[in-house]
């Protein structure tokens, strides 16, 4: 079982509250950060933004199966209610990404946000590549693609195989 932090409190009274919700899928997702209060009024508050993606992510590490599908599309970050800044998060389309939820670019809006139509000078975009020493010939270069490292025997429908993550994602 996993304990999701809720609020954080510093030794002054500073307190931080988080929220969660599901969003279509098992697993409770960050929607919401609120701080520095007046009364129970916080003056600060980040959210979230969440779309289903193509490629839902299973992961089954706990015992059981914990399906994260949302992906985030936006931050929202408000000072009394008015937008200061939002990040906007694009992914590449399922054809050029082979079906993979892959960020392509994140903009950076100020005051207003999105609707307030300023876009800071900060735009983040991201491309990827095939590994090193692989030198694509045909038309689907842009595809994900797998390389063949043989057999050690290991059959995963016979239970001959013990999984490890090896760089802990």
């Amino acid at each position: 079982s996993e304990y999701k932090l809720v609020q954080s409190v510093d030794p002054f009274g500073n307190r931080i509250l988080y929220e969660y919700e599901n969003l279509g899928s098992n697993h409770p997702l960050l929607t919401k950060i609120s701080y520095v209060f007046t009364d129970d009024t916080p003056l600060y508050t980040i959210e979230s933004a969440y779309e289903m993606p193509p490629d839902p992510i299973s992961d089954a590490n706990h015992g059981f199966e914990v399906v994260l599908a949302p992906r985030m599309t936006g931050i929202v970050m408000r000072h009394e209610g008015q937008v200061v800044r939002e990040y906007v998060l694009s992914y590449e389309s399922e054809r050029a990404s082979g079906g993979l939820s892959r960020l392509s670019q994140v903009r950076q809006f100020g005051l207003g946000g999105v609707a307030g139509g300023v876009l800071n000078p900060i735009a983040f975009t991201f491309e990827y590549q095939k590994g090193l020493g692989v030198e694509c010939v045909a038309q689907d270069c842009n595809k994900p693609y797998l390389v063949s490292m043989g057999s050690a025997g290991v059959s995963l429908e016979a239970g001959r195989a013990t999984l490890i993550d090896i760089n802990g994602d």
